[in-house]
């Protein structure tokens, strides 16, 4: 099959219908978007009304538009290797529906991969607290990260995916779950999402990552295009995060290790550990996210409680 020059972007959604609204009118406002492929994953809210405003939306701009629908959920690695065989285009942009996107972001990412030529490429995520998630421009938001050296923390080989690294396009081991792709290198290479991740899939968009690298592909990080990630308070228990905090932690773990032994061997030799202590240290890292999160919810209890005493409430 021939591929039209161009990005088809692929979207799974588990009940954030009305989240949704917000992400698929930026994403495909720049010009290099040919088609847009919407994947519900068994959702019990309905789609109806959204779907029919994406198709007359898409319709105006001469953008293809695909609808599809599993009977019941099926997880994201099963809905973007549905997506993927439906793809016409030569590249093809993956993102999550709970994103926020400026003008020109995936342009930025399109033009990057093609005179880079490499074969992925992805944004830095700025992690949106509820606060900020009512102001308007965003960008003067993102004014404020500071620059940091180190992307990939290799003891525990997760990412910092909210640094800022070089102005400049630059190689990564990996990246987030938003990412570009060149599809014809995907499909010449017989790359596709692993899809024996249970629970929430944690670590399915870093395995065709890990799988292009060893393909001999390059995946580049570009810490000048941002997209803004939306609060959890906003999207409340939606998504991966719908059964709870012990829930995704128990999965989180559980699919780690599976992600670990597909690769042992090359991460033993890539980083010069053993996989056990890889998985010690990921674990320390996820008790270590919540031991600094869970004070500063309660000093944002705190600050709530005595504010109240001030104002009698």
């Amino acid at each position: 099959m021939n591929l039209i020059e161009g990005v088809s972007v692929i979207v799974c959604s588990l009940n954030r219908a009305n989240i949704f609204r917000k992400l698929y009118k930026a994403i495909s406002e720049d010009a290099c978007v040919r088609e847009f492929i919407f994947i519900n994953d068994g959702s019990t809210e309905s789609y109806t009304q959204i779907v029919d405003e994406m198709q007359k939306y898409f319709g105006k701009r001469g953008i293809h538009f695909i609808y599809l629908e599993n009977e019941t959920s099926r997880g994201a690695p099963f809905c973007r290797n549905r997506g993927l065989r439906h793809i016409t285009s030569r590249y093809v942009f993956f993102v999550d529906d709970d994103m926020i996107f400026e003008e020109r972001f995936l342009g930025i990412l399109y033009e990057g991969i093609k005179k880079r030529k490499s074969q992925a490429v992805g944004p830095r995520i700025y992690y949106l607290t509820k606060a900020e998630y009512f102001k308007k421009n965003y960008i003067e938001l993102d004014g404020k990260v500071g620059f940091t050296k180190q992307l990939i923390n290799r003891k525990a080989i997760i990412g910092h995916f909210d640094k800022k690294i070089s102005p400049e396009i630059i190689s990564a081991d990996f990246i987030s779950a938003v990412i570009l792709y060149d599809f014809d290198y995907l499909r010449k290479n017989s790359i596709s999402f692993y899809e024996g991740y249970g629970g929430n899939a944690f670590r399915e968009e870093t395995d065709p990552q890990v799988q292009l690298t060893l393909a001999g592909g390059e995946i580049c990080y570009c810490s000048d295009c941002v997209c803004f990630h939306l609060p959890h308070e906003i999207l409340g228990k939606s998504g991966q995060r719908k059964k709870g905090i012990f829930w995704y932690e128990y999965w989180a773990i559980k699919n780690n290790y599976i992600f670990l032994k597909r690769f042992k061997e090359y991460f033993e030799k890539k980083y010069g550990r053993p996989l056990f202590m890889f998985q010690i240290n990921f674990i320390l890292s996820r008790i270590y996210f919540y031991f600094i999160r869970i004070p500063k919810k309660l000093r944002e209890l705190f600050m709530r409680d005595q504010s109240n005493l001030r104002t009698g409430d």
